[in-house]
């Protein structure tokens, strides 16, 4: 076998990303997630897109439990892991009802949660049939989830959103109660502390309504980081702008 295949995949990771931790790039982040969702994780045609989110994912947006970084990764642990990005399941048939059901229906209803399908490295997603249009948002509501010590962490992430959604250099979203789109979102669980089950990092639910139709798009996602947890926080933000990238390409 190659000797470059069954190395370390060091190189690959340099030539792929030039995002830092602590220094991310929205827009490159956008960008990759936005042409992903277009796509679909179970679409043959990301093969190669789903490499280098890959790439991106396990190294700046880990999954809880992942022990090892992309840059500590065999050619085969990665391919693995590249692997698992087509696999779809439903929701409600993951670990999560039964090991953190106190992380559900505070903000989704049980009606959501059997709709909702994809897999820990993209999120749970399901679409009633949005597509956005413009640049305008309004927001319901950015909330989190009562009786377990969260709201130390709502204006925070709050403004981290806010700075995210001003942030693009090719997209900026204007914030305008009065217009068609709004979107909300809740902080449902919070990983404080690095352990051997995986990263600090944070879990999301959240919408993009389209009050003209009353249809909405739903996803829950887990966002973990190496360093600081204000940095899973803004890695939350972009994946929650990424997926208005997404709506405005959704047919």
């Amino acid at each position: 076998m190659n000797k470059k295949k069954t190395g370390s995949i060091k190189v690959l990771w340099g030539n792929f990303l030039r995002i830092k931790v602590g220094n991310w790039d929205r827009r490159t982040a956008s960008s990759a997630l936005g042409q992903f969702f277009k796509n679909a994780p179970w679409s043959p045609k990301a093969s190669l897109f789903k490499v280098f989110l890959l790439i991106f994912l396990i190294s700046v947006c880990l999954p809880a439990g992942t022990e090892k970084s992309v840059k500590e990764m065999s050619y085969e642990e990665a391919v693995k892991k590249y692997r698992e990005l087509n696999d779809v399941r439903k929701f409600l048939e993951t670990e999560t009802p039964a090991l953190y059901p106190w992380s559900m229906n505070e903000f989704f209803d049980s009606a959501i949660y059997e709709k909702l399908q994809g897999n820990e490295f993209f999120g749970y997603y399901h679409n009633e049939g949005v597509r956005y249009v413009g640049n305008r948002i309004a927001i319901d509501t950015i909330s989190v989830i009562k009786g377990r010590g969260y709201e130390k962490y709502k204006d925070k992430f709050a403004l981290i959103f806010l700075e995210t959604l001003r942030a693009g250099k090719k997209q900026v979203y204007v914030i305008d109660k009065g217009c068609r789109y709004s979107i909300g979102i809740c902080l449902v669980s919070v990983k404080e502390k690095d352990d051997e089950e995986g990263v600090k990092g944070v879990v999301l639910e959240c919408y993009v309504k389209d009050r003209k139709t009353g249809k909405r798009f739903f996803h829950r996602c887990g966002t973990g980081s190496v360093g600081e947890l204000e940095q899973s926080m803004r890695l939350s933000a972009v994946r929650i702008v990424c997926n208005l990238q997404y709506l405005k390409r959704n047919k």
